[in-house]
């Protein structure tokens, strides 16, 4: 196949926007969660590009724990020559409605490409601050 995986992010959606909507080496890999958890994550992408390949493969991912289980998958998707290159932006998948059971530093997704793990990326699943109040 000879694709090489250019970038793999997984981002809060709302903060990427009003960064310009443009990957970055030092984008932050953070999902956001709406409350304490457990609770449902704001929406999120999952963003990543290929580059050197000219002929078209099938695409999977999941969401793993820090426990190594699966809490979410992704649609399979083919990608076509040209479709999902750097050059083209890259591809970029919306989470909504994911729930969290904890916030950790240890999650990851897992890449896969024709039925073979190719990449992982860590990530964060953050709680927001609790809000001091006073009496």
């Amino acid at each position: 196949m000879g694709a090489t995986l250019a970038w793999l992010k997984v981002v809060d959606g709302d903060r990427f926007r009003s960064r310009g909507g443009t990957v970055t080496p030092g984008l932050e890999n953070v999902v956001e969660l709406v409350s304490p958890a457990p609770a449902e994550a704001a929406p999120f992408l999952v963003l990543r590009a290929w580059s050197q390949f000219d002929s078209a493969f099938t695409e999977t991912w999941r969401i793993e724990d820090p426990h190594g289980r699966t809490v979410h998958e992704g649609l399979e998707r083919e990608v076509l020559a040209g479709i999902g290159s750097v050059a083209q932006g890259g591809l970029a998948d919306e989470v909504e409605g994911q729930v969290f059971e904890y916030g950790d530093t240890g999650y990851q997704l897992v890449l896969e490409v024709e039925g073979r793990e190719v990449a992982r990326a860590d990530f964060e699943v953050r709680e927001p601050d609790e809000a001091i109040t006073t009496p």
